[in-house]
């Protein structure tokens, strides 16, 4: 939040009095913020060069952070005490924080809270345990309030929170349309007209494409779907092999990319020239690599990752052909559909989501086993270059019957750790039918592609897999009817 004209005079008499000369000055920047004060600005007096230090911050946004270290290097000034205390009160009058507090009291609170470590500006979870150790609706507003500094779109933190609270929301939850009421004023008065809550009706009514790669011998045979809603039919997809009895197209692992492409091209021509979303089933000895490398044309004649242009979601082949493994899918469905209905869903999720952190010595036999009672997994860290043992831990997802499981397919950093996706694993992203869950990482995915570095995020090594008994029913039975026709 900027400052007003009186704040300004309120903010620069409190620096005055807690740093009068300019060499306390220049060493609280130093030793607080690593600034150097002769090149932030310059001026004929002391007085003068504090009024430029203040118009500095108020352009590039710091004005929390100089006023957060001035406070610490000088906590028990009475007059920066006072201007902290009207600063923040603004914030709390300008958004009507007290109606915002009633509506949020009916949310839960691990999305108020994982919504709010998104929100963060960059490094102040790791470096600021206080930060992220919050406890209440209130410990939130308080930091949030904290940082006036904006994102690209000038938006502010606090603003920031309350949109992706919205985002995570679904349609159907009580408070959705009130936490949409309360943000429309605050947006037009930012001026912020390009935020999309929901898809719209007809978005979610368009086509999109299914393809399911299964093994034959030493190939791969691959099928290509139409789905619209729940309708879901065969593409008619002209094949370039000659056997006219054959359904899809059979090819070898390395040319599946290429066929995919003519796939995609033949879709985009002849069903929907807006494809945005490709789901892939893949057979467990593509699993854990998935579809990063893959690559189509797009217009423009370039060859373009699928992952940058379209949300690109993976599912299981071998639970579609495989009698046990759908089976056994169903019984985590039904795990998950029971924690979901306890009373504190949120807190069972991370209880029953097996994380491994080991990968050396692993017993997956064992592992398949443990995933029985379990909803999810997530291998934080990668195989690398051991595709027997890529292929084992596929298996026993499959054995364990989870619905969904993440790995991650490099060494983890600070920008590439599995903890981060915990903020989707909540009772609002896993229910009907993992919606939001599949939505925040295609989204994730998708953002790192378009990154000019994609390989120092997340969603460029996050291997995900995800399914939905409902939707495997009905491609099973799509499959057995065109293998009657077929005979």
């Amino acid at each position: 939040m900027g400052l007003t004209k009186e704040q300004r005079e309120l903010f620069h008499n409190a620096l005055m009095d807690a740093f009068p000369t300019k060499q306390s000055l220049e060493m609280m920047l130093s030793f607080k913020l690593d600034w150097s004060l002769n090149q932030i600005t310059t001026g004929a007096n002391h007085e003068e060069i504090v009024f430029k230090l203040i118009q500095n911050a108020e352009a590039k946004g710091n004005v929390t952070e100089l006023l957060e270290a001035a406070i610490k290097e000088n906590p028990g000034n009475p007059k920066l005490n006072e201007f902290n205390s009207t600063y923040l009160n603004s914030v709390t009058q300008q958004y009507d924080i007290k109606n915002l507090k009633l509506l949020l009291n009916e949310i839960e609170f691990t999305l108020l809270k994982n919504s709010y470590l998104q929100t963060l500006p960059s490094n102040t979870v790791t470096d600021n345990i206080e930060l992220s150790e919050i406890k209440s609706i209130d410990n939130i507003i308080n930091n949030l309030s904290r940082y006036e500094k904006r994102n690209d779109k000038n938006t502010p933190y606090l603003v920031q929170w309350i949109i992706k609270i919205a985002k995570s929301l679904t349609k159907s939850h009580n408070c959705y349309q009130q936490i949409i009421n309360y943000l429309n004023p605050i947006l037009t008065s930012l001026n912020i007209q390009d935020i999309r809550f929901e898809e719209s009706e007809s978005q979610e009514c368009d086509s999109h494409l299914a393809l399911i790669i299964i093994p034959e011998l030493e190939k791969f045979c691959l099928e290509p779907m139409c789905i619209k809603g729940d309708n879901i039919e065969p593409l008619n997809y002209v094949a370039k092999n000659e056997n006219k009895l054959r359904t899809g197209t059979l090819c070898s692992e390395k040319s599946i990319p290429q066929e995919v492409n003519e796939i995609i091209a033949y879709f985009l021509k002849n069903k929907n020239a807006g494809l945005s979303l490709i789901e892939i089933y893949l057979p467990y000895q593509l699993l854990y690599t998935d579809v990063s490398d893959w690559c189509y044309t797009n217009d423009n004649k370039q060859s373009v990752p699928i992952i940058e242009d379209f949300h690109v979601v993976v599912h299981a082949t071998d639970r579609i052909t495989g009698l046990y493994n759908f089976k056994y899918l169903v019984g985590g469905w039904n795990n998950l559909m029971n924690i979901l209905s306890s009373k504190e869903p949120s807190l069972n999720i991370q209880e029953n989501i097996k994380t491994v952190n080991r990968t050396d010595n692993l017993k997956w036999q064992q592992l398949g086993k443990e995933l029985k009672n379990k909803i999810g997994i997530k291998l934080t860290k990668p195989l690398l270059n051991f595709e027997t043992e890529q292929q084992e831990f596929i298996k026993a997802i499959f054995n364990g019957g989870v619905p969904f499981a993440f790995w991650l397919k490099c060494k983890p950093s600070r920008n590439r750790k599995l903890e981060l996706i915990d903020c989707y694993l909540t009772s609002e992203c896993l229910n009907n039918n993992l919606e939001k869950l599949i939505k925040h990482v295609y989204e994730m995915r998708t953002k790192a592609y378009r990154e000019k570095n994609p390989k120092q995020h997340l969603g460029y090594h996050l291997g995900f897999v995800c399914d939905i008994p409902d939707k495997i029913a009905k491609v099973r039975k799509l499959k057995t009817t065109k293998a009657q026709l077929i005979t």
